[in-house]
């Protein structure tokens, strides 16, 4: 009989012990949702252990996902994409936020608009993420720039602010909150709001190793789930959020010309335009449709697979959407 409940015992303390998922993610605001889930508990009440691990540079988080030495990333939707298209076994699981990028110049450079770009050095984050996506598919050609017109120098998001200050470019292509911060810090202006141009646009997204999601579903849902509560809490809590996320992107004051400001100042500044959402509505599959008609033109990614082969929509459905 003793033997009995020794094996009830342990099965019972198994199914409790708390299943470890490593996620990476971008350090860029649109990735947030990640350590607001972390740091409020969400993926603790779904039996999870989620490491999070921080990426500066874009290719090594895709190579780690794809390999399998990470079971989910945050990470933007051109990313998932051009991975899946080159035989990636990548899925995407739900919506993390839109995008919100912005091009700021130094003041003294005299570049007041996107054509007068033309030859300037341009600070843009790496090749194949969201913001040089955008830049080299929407704006350059809205506004009738070829790539001969500008010279373009990739550079690691958190480097951006430091490439405008020692002036190793004229004007940058900026995600948050590294925007914001060159805002309070340099003497820039805003050059183009790119949500003002386009309003809806899908920039990032979590996305999973499939053969991990083959045999896990269960923590995938789990991992949804937490995806919506951290989206909830941002909408109806923003000054924790602020908190929470200046902790992790600006733990320390920085330096502006009226004197030392608090990352929370920063970040609650930071997210005032930012749009976090884990559902995928129609609009955002139109969205993703448009993006990838832009890479396969850039040459980014070889046609072949669908949008219906990349998402799996299924445990949006489960959780309520």
């Amino acid at each position: 009989m003793w033997r009995v409940a020794l094996l009830l015992l342990v099965f019972l303390l198994g199914s409790a012990t708390a299943q470890k998922v490593r996620m990476g993610y971008l350090t860029v605001l649109p990735m947030g949702l990640a350590l607001i889930a972390q740091d409020r508990g969400f993926y603790k009440e779904g039996n999870l252990e989620v490491e999070l691990i921080p990426f500066n540079d874009l290719q090594p988080l895709m190579a780690a996902l794809a390999a399998g030495q990470l079971e989910a990333a945050q990470t933007g939707f051109p990313a998932a994409y051009v991975w899946a298209a080159r035989g990636a076994p990548i899925r995407v699981i739900a919506k993390a936020a839109h995008p919100d990028i912005l091009i700021l110049a130094r003041e003294d450079s005299g570049i007041t608009s996107p054509e007068m770009l033309r030859g300037r050095n341009l600070g843009t984050p790496p090749v194949g993420s969201t913001p040089e996506v955008l830049f080299r598919g929407k704006v350059m050609p809205r506004f009738r720039l070829r790539a001969t017109d500008l010279n373009l120098i990739p550079s690691p998001p958190p480097t951006l602010v430091g490439g405008l200050a020692t002036r190793r470019f004229e004007a940058a292509v900026f995600p948050q909150p590294w925007a914001t911060i060159a805002e309070f810090s340099l003497p820039v202006r805003r050059v183009l709001d790119f949500s003002k141009v386009w309003s809806n646009q899908v920039g990032s997204v979590l996305a999973v190793n499939q053969p991990w999601l083959q045999r896990n579903r269960g923590q995938a849902l789990a991992l949804v789930r937490a995806q919506r509560k951290a989206a909830e809490f941002v909408r109806s809590n923003p000054a924790d959020s602020a908190r929470i996320l200046a902790a992790a992107f600006i733990p320390r004051p920085i330096d502006t010309p009226r004197g030392p400001i608090g990352g929370v100042e920063v970040m609650q500044k930071a997210l005032q335009d930012m749009i976090y959402d884990w559902r995928i509505a129609q609009a955002d599959l139109a969205a993703m449709a448009e993006l990838m008609a832009v890479l396969h033109r850039l040459g980014y990614a070889p046609r072949g697979v669908t949008l219906a082969q990349l998402l799996d929509t299924t445990l949006l459905r489960e959780v309520g959407q």
